[in-house]
């Protein structure tokens, strides 16, 4: 069972946003869709306004879970996180996030095309990929 931070969150003056989300991706990426909840649990958001949650779900042998934390600061600067998990909850791949360029932090490059379905699926524009830096191996 994979325990999972869901969060929609600002802050009073609404200048700072949290947002977390996660989707199940079959391994092919021709599906994606939102994990089915076996249990939530309420917890505290990171920001004033808005709501978070902890989300247990569990997964088919043939999907991977991605999840998605990002974070707009006062500068409408967007930084944040994309994490790939398996089915057993090892997180295989993780890239950074900032400002429209994505680096790979760790993991096997091969899980980037379930990466890129995902940001193409909520329509994260992005500028500029590296994918040879961090611990990152095929």
């Amino acid at each position: 069972m994979l325990r999972i931070r869901i969060e929609n969150s600002r802050s009073r003056s609404g200048k700072h946003a949290c947002r977390a989300l996660a989707f199940v991706v079959s391994k092919e990426g021709l599906e994606i869709r939102e994990p089915i909840a076996l249990r939530t649990e309420t917890v505290k958001p990171l920001y004033a306004k808005g709501f978070a949650y902890y989300l247990y779900t569990d997964l088919k042998d043939n999907e991977l879970l991605v999840y998605v934390t990002l974070v707009k600061n006062l500068r409408n600067e967007v930084k944040g996180y994309i994490e790939v998990y398996t089915t057993d909850g090892t997180k295989v791949f993780r890239v950074k996030y900032v400002n429209g360029k994505i680096r790979c932090v760790f993991g096997n490059r091969r899980y980037w095309s379930v990466v890129e379905k995902v940001l193409m699926h909520l329509r994260i524009p992005y500028r500029r990929i590296n994918l040879g830096t961090g611990v990152c191996f095929e």
